[in-house]
């Protein structure tokens, strides 16, 4: 989870999963009120509309991105 809200602020961590380096973390934070959230809007995704956002970015010259340095520069000329 990424977030940017300062409620979080003393992240605990668990024990191991299994026997990689992945751990769960646990967050306690204030308890939210119904003001506190944002109404997120999602799209349909269907297969016609999958299609034509890959036909569009195949499209796209991405020279400018793929030969840029910085990431500032690449987000720019993205």
């Amino acid at each position: 989870m990424l977030t940017d809200a300062d409620e979080y602020d003393h992240p605990i961590k668990l024990a191991p999963i299994s026997h990689n380096d992945h751990c769960c973390i646990l967050l306690e934070g204030k308890q939210f009120h119904r003001s506190n959230y944002t109404k997120v809007r999602r799209r349909l995704v269907t297969p016609e509309r999958k299609n034509s956002l890959l036909s569009d970015l195949a499209s796209e010259s991405w020279e400018n991105v793929l030969n840029t340095e910085s990431i500032h520069d690449k987000v720019t000329n993205l």
